[in-house]
């Protein structure tokens, strides 16, 4: 065993009974090490090595051995160091408070700027939020800023700029992405001003969204008929719709990050996902024995989405949670925290236009497309 491996044996040795660990082979008893003390060991790895674990990384792949214990550790190591030489170099800065944000965004508007650009409005809870998890940092630009959201697998940017002057934003150790919106009504030689700025600024286009409403309703009992033959078929091959439980979040999570588009992910730290979890905000269709099908979080979190494991995708699981969770919009039940009020917005999510199979189903649900898009720019990584 090297030094980290060493290490990390004696993190799990003070956790696990010694009986679950073959010192010879590092393997452990997976039945024995189960989601509670992977929850331990984790905590005292963050402790221990400075770094953040997502439920994704508590799945049993990572935990089936020191050894694959302590390559995910050095992993995320690699990560924090190259994010800290970053910090070290001032190619990066960290958001320190509020009132530090709101003071860059006052810098930027007293700015004598005849064209600016600048993305959607962030809620400042969300603000707050990243300030707290030590999430949200800045470039400085030639009159204009970006602010960088560190969704750890790539940044979410906030652009603040001069359209006037050449976008110059250097590459870093992960994507950065862009999301423009726009309407039907705005016109057509702004957004080519728009996709000239960013794409001379080295950002590629990636792909575009289309936003949609919830629907009016008019298909409810229609849904609830079809939901009926879906139940009994479910239960024909022993599957439910439900709040999953806490020892299914490593999967759960796993497959949100597996199925659904990167760079429309958002990254939530397990305390998080606990808190979603008892709102019942996270719904999922799995079998007797726990394992997941199709997943689904509410719209009401940003990165609200339904997906489905890559081998059930052509049958008909993800089609089922989607039918079930419209069915129970409308009921106003209140399974749904974020939902009963989602027929009431003036939109309800996005859809990327290559999204086929959603579009089908959406079309069964006589869901609403509105006449607003959202364009996805990416400023590729440092090779």
């Amino acid at each position: 065993m090297n030094k980290l491996e060493n290490t990390i044996s004696t993190i799990v040795k003070t956790i696990v009974s010694k009986n679950d660990i073959d010192l010879n082979t590092n393997l452990f008893n997976t039945r024995l090490i189960d989601f509670e003390m992977k929850e331990l060991i984790a905590l005292e790895l963050e402790k221990r090595f400075d770094i953040v674990l997502y439920y994704e990384h508590l799945i049993d792949e990572y935990f089936k051995s020191v050894k694959s214990i302590s390559l995910l550790v050095q992993e995320r190591i690699d990560k924090k160091n190259k994010r800290k030489e970053l910090l070290n170099k001032g190619v990066i800065c960290i958001v320190k408070s509020v009132d530090e944000y709101r003071s860059l965004i006052r810098e930027f508007k007293q700015l004598k700027i005849k064209k600016k650009y600048k993305t959607a409005v962030v809620y400042l809870e969300e603000i707050k939020r990243l300030i707290d998890l030590k999430m949200l940092y800045y470039i400085k630009l030639n009159r204009g800023i970006i602010f960088l959201n560190d969704q750890d697998t790539f940044y979410r940017s906030y652009l603040y700029a001069d359209l006037d002057v050449l976008l110059q934003v250097p590459r870093l150790d992960k994507d950065i992405l862009i999301e423009y919106v726009y309407s039907n009504d705005d016109n057509l030689s702004k957004l080519k001003v728009e996709d000239d700025f960013l794409c001379g600024g080295n950002f590629i286009f990636n792909k575009q969204y289309r936003s949609f409403y919830p629907g009016d309703g008019s298909e409810y009992e229609n849904i609830k008929k079809k939901n009926i033959v879906l139940k009994k078929v479910m239960e024909s091959e022993g599957l439910c719709i439900s709040v999953p439980h806490k020892k299914m979040l490593p999967e759960f999570e796993f497959l949100f990050k597996q199925e659904i588009e990167k760079y429309t992910q958002s990254v939530y730290t397990r305390a998080e996902r606990r808190v979603q979890l008892k709102e019942n905000q996270l719904m999922a269709m799995y079998d007797s024995c726990f394992n997941i099908y199709s997943i689904s979080i509410d719209s009401s979190i940003y990165g609200g989405a339904i997906a489905t494991k890559k081998e059930y995708q052509k049958n008909f699981y993800a089609g089922a949670l989607l039918f079930y969770i419209y069915e129970k919009m409308y009921e106003g039940n209140n399974i749904f925290n974020g939902m009963q009020n989602f027929k009431n917005k003036k939109y309800a999510g996005w859809i990327s236009d290559d999204n086929f199979a959603s579009h089908r189903i959406f079309n069964l649900l006589n869901i609403e497309y509105s006449n607003k898009f959202m364009r996805e720019y990416v400023l590729p990584a440092i090779d």
